[in-house]
């Protein structure tokens, strides 16, 4: 019987770099669209976290000469009526040390000095701040920003502390993805013979082959080691709470590689008599062409970007966004759990993995369901955040 189906055959390549004879193709296009939006959506979130602890660390004074001067000499009236109640507690300049100078300004924040400003606040340029729900004490966070605005030569703003664990983390988690992803591909669905005999295969990325499951351990690993680095700028930023903000958006990046996993012709679905079934022209697995199978693929892609838009809107809750262990928790539940189910529908990759009760997938989505379960209701039992620290 003959099956009606949606032909796909697009070509993988977009076009190639001459001379150096490079495909562009989208996948990789895809791939790098989804980190690059990512990326903004990280910032977005970790600026509002941070203005939750918007308290001031050693490591954020750039130039301690410049703020020092400002106590003899300021620079406007803004700053000096600043400065004129600093100083009842800036016991640093007769003796500097930065603890004292950093103590200081946290007491400026916590201080009832900036109440009088609320109105400002609420009509001015940190009006923006009333608009964030998930930004629980808003005084403290103007306070902290209109001294980001007066004392920017001295210090480190906010914007600028974003920006500098931003950059830094997403070189991690960009090397851990691509490296733990296409190790794991290697490991859990190849057999061995398949890139020893040919070890410059483990570069061809661009040709597919990247474990979800994989990568979701790099990822884990990764934030942890950078978790040691990060705490120069917040003391409350540790590896759970950024495994948190980086499930915010890694729903979106997990739904546009499943797009890019259509356009290669991957990841192929069970055969079905469905009218949206897809028909591939050309496998890339080297399965027979012109078959009638489940967009699997999109199946995915269209859940992953739910959960995207489900997290992302409950990050704006204070509750959930500063719950540590909640985000992640919920993120692994649902997507591996779906992961679990979807693979019922999916040709089996691995090429070593002979069973008829359980793919490999879903063998690698078992675990992560439960660790999910542990962040989401154990993320913060006291007893557990003692092992975890």
């Amino acid at each position: 019987m003959i099956f009606l189906s949606i032909d796909w055959n697009p070509k993988r390549e977009i076009f190639v770099i001459p001379y150096l004879d490079i495909p562009i193709v989208w996948y990789g296009v895809i791939f790098a669209f989804g980190f690059a939006v990512s990326y903004y959506i990280f910032t977005y979130h970790l600026r509002n976290y941070l203005l939750n602890f918007p308290t001031f660390t050693e490591k954020m004074i750039r130039n301690e000469d410049w703020v020092l001067k400002q106590f003899v000499k300021p620079k406007n009236k803004r700053i000096k009526s600043a400065v004129n109640w600093i100083s009842k507690e800036a016991s640093f300049i007769k003796r500097f040390t930065p603890s004292k100078m950093v103590n200081s300004f946290n007491k400026a924040i916590s201080s009832t000095f900036f109440e009088e400003m609320k109105d400002d606040f609420r009509k001015g340029k940190f009006s923006f701040l009333f608009k964030l729900p998930c930004v629980k004490e808003k005084e403290k966070a103007g306070a902290r920003l209109v001294l980001d605005q007066m004392f920017s030569s001295g210090f480190f703003t906010i914007k600028q502390v974003v920006c500098k664990i931003t950059d830094r983390f997403a070189v991690y988690i960009i090397v851990a993805t691509v490296l733990g992803a296409r190790l794991g591909h290697l490991i859990f669905y190849e057999p061995p013979s398949y890139y020893l005999k040919n070890p410059l295969i483990i570069l061809q990325t661009w040709k597919g082959g990247l474990s979800s499951h994989g990568g979701a351990i790099a990822i884990i690993i990764a934030v942890f080691l950078f978790s040691k680095w990060v705490r120069r700028y917040s003391d409350h930023l540790d590896w759970i709470q950024l495994l948190d903000l980086i499930a915010i958006p890694t729903g979106f990046v997990a739904g546009c590689i499943r797009v890019g996993n259509f356009f290669n012709q991957e990841i192929l679905g069970t055969v079905t008599s469905l009218p949206w079934a897809v028909s591939f022209g050309n496998p890339i697995d080297g399965s027979m062409p012109g078959v009638a199978r489940h967009p699997v693929q999109l199946y995915e892609a269209f859940f992953y970007f739910s959960v995207f838009v489900l997290i992302f809107f409950l990050a704006k809750r204070t509750r959930i966004f500063l719950d540590r262990g909640k985000i992640i928790g919920l993120f692994l539940t649902l997507i591996f759990t779906f992961r679990f189910f979807a693979e019922y529908l999916k040709v089996e990759q691995s090429k070593f993995l002979q069973s008829d009760f359980l793919t490999m997938g879903q063998i690698l989505s078992i675990p992560m369901v439960i660790i999910g379960f542990l962040f989401l209701f154990l993320g913060n039992h006291s007893r557990y955040n003692k092992i975890l620290q």
